[in-house]
């Protein structure tokens, strides 16, 4: 068998490894049609380029998220806050209303009674 040119024996080692040819098998047309459409659909620059600019997208769309994500938990954490703060106000003034009732109860009876 005489030695292939090198272009050819790498068209051949890339076709047996990607495309699972036999060895010792040329590839077809039809694979290096497939090779080289799939070559230029990948590294063609404008799709690099939509790549890029969705890239960006996603990186902003993400930042975005965590700030609101951030903005919630902030809101909730002052709200819980603020409700408990109004419940503890609200027993104090609970408790002080009962103690002054208890004490002009108090009051009132013993100078009834005395």
């Amino acid at each position: 068998m005489t030695a292939l040119p090198d272009r050819h024996r790498l068209e051949q080692q890339w076709f047996r490894t990607d495309f699972l040819t036999p060895r010792g098998i040329p590839p077809t047309s039809i694979e290096k049609d497939v090779k080289c459409e799939f070559q230029d659909v990948i590294w063609k620059k404008p799709y690099n380029e939509w790549i890029a600019k969705y890239a960006v997208a996603a990186a902003v769309v993400e930042v975005v998220v965590v700030v609101v994500v951030v903005v919630v938990v902030v809101v909730v954490v002052v709200v819980v806050v603020v409700h408990v703060v109004v419940i503890v106000v609200a027993v104090i003034v609970v408790v002080v209303k009962a103690a002054a009732a208890v004490t002009i109860f108090v009051v009132v009876v013993h100078v009834v009674v005395l």
